[in-house]
C-alpha cells in the first residue's frame, strides 16, 4: 500500500513504476496534474484512489490505466476530469467506479465491457446519456 493522502504533490515520478507489487494506491487530496504512465505496471494494483486534486487545468487520466487488469476500484470523485480512456474497458475486474463530480459529458462505450461493475457513480457530471450496450 502506498498512502500519500493530503499532501501537495503535484506530480508522481515515473519511477514510481517500480513498485510493480502495489496493490493499494491512495493519492487523495493532493494537487496531482495527472497520472504517470508507469501506472500501467501496476498489473496486481486493485484499487486506486484519486479523489479531491482539484487543479485549476483538466486532469487527463492516463490511457495505460487499462493494463491494471486486477483493479477492481477506481474512485476519481472531485477531480477536473473532462474524459475517460477507452482502455479503461480493458479492467475486467472493476466492480467499483466512482467519477463523480468530474467535467465529464460522455462515458466510453468500452465500459460496457466491465461485467464484474455493480458500483458506477457518476454524480455531478454533465453526461447526457449512457453508451449502447451499457447496462
Amino acid at each position: 500500500m502506498l498512502s500519500l493522502r493530503e499532501n501537495r504533490i503535484r506530480l508522481l515520478p515515473t519511477t514510481v513504476g517500480h513498485l510493480i507489487q502495489l496493490l493499494t494506491l491512495d493519492v487523495a487530496h493532493n494537487h496531482l496534474e495527472h497520472l504517470p504512465d508507469a501506472i500501467g505496471l501496476f498489473v496486481l494494483l486493485n484499487f486506486l484512489r484519486k479523489t479531491n486534486n482539484n487543479v485549476w487545468f483538466v486532469f487527463f487520466l492516463c490511457v495505460f490505466i487499462g493494463n491494471c487488469a486486477q483493479l477492481t476500484t477506481l474512485d476519481l470523485t472531485h477531480n477536473e476530469l473532462i474524459d475517460l480512456p477507452e482502455s479503461i474497458g480493458n479492467l475486467k475486474n472493476l466492480s467499483r467506479l466512482l467519477i463523480r463530480y468530474n467535467r465529464l459529458s460522455t462515458i466510453p462505450s468500452s465500459l460496457a465491457n466491465c461485467s464484474k461493475l455493480d458500483e458506477f457513480n457518476i454524480e455531478g457530471n454533465n453526461v447526457s446519456q449512457l453508451p449502447v450496450g451499457f447496462n
